[in-house]
């Protein structure tokens, strides 16, 4: 009973601090603080690795994948930007590597139609209609100009930090963000940005 009131009392102290000091918990082995990490980032790295993966299950696995690999790799993490642009370079770069590999197994199987697939419940009810266009107009984005469209627009991220998850300037970011800007425009009277 004491015991799980300590542990209640840590995981609350834990929610105060900072990136930072919970990084340096986890460097201390710490393993409380990475949980506090996960919980305060697992939303916002779903949302952007489902924009690549265009499949929930595959979201959750790379998400999760994503998270194992940047505990791995902690001691790694230079601290030159936010923790949050590190770990949604690294959340980028390993869905894109799946969907890479995902692609070269596709070409060498034969294509079978799955019939009654319905999409998970738990997703947000605005309009199906809506969600299902949008969809199919960011499908036609390239990888790197949708995923500056839901950084920037969706998780309101500056264009340096955009930068810094995919690896590129804020040029090429601002070029992506251009060319995405017009494709919606152009293909969706709904697109305000």
């Amino acid at each position: 009973m004491a015991s799980s009131r300590r542990q209640n009392r840590s995981q609350k102290g834990n929610l105060q601090l900072t990136d930072d000091e919970l990084i340096r918990r986890c460097l201390d082995n710490r393993h409380d603080a990475y949980r506090v990490l996960v919980e305060r980032y697992w939303s916002m790295v779903y949302s952007v690795v489902r924009r690549i993966t265009n499949s929930h299950d595959d979201a959750v696995d790379v998400t999760q994948e994503a998270f194992v690999r940047a505990y791995e790799h902690l001691s790694d993490f230079t601290r030159d930007s936010k923790f949050s642009t590190w770990l949604l370079r690294v959340a980028t770069n390993y869905a894109l590597d799946q969907k890479r590999r995902q692609r070269a197994r596709q070409r060498l199987q034969v294509h079978v139609p799955v019939s009654g697939y319905a999409p998970p419940t738990d997703e947000p009810a605005i309009s199906r209609e809506a969600e299902s266009r949008l969809s199919e107009i960011l499908r036609t984005l390239t990888h790197h100009q949708r995923l500056c469209i839901v950084l920037k627009v969706v998780h309101d991220m500056s264009t340096s930090e955009v930068a810094g998850i995919l690896g590129c300037s804020e040029g090429t970011v601002r070029v992506h963000l251009h060319q995405a800007r017009k494709t919606l425009r152009d293909r969706w009277d709904g697109w305000r940005s």
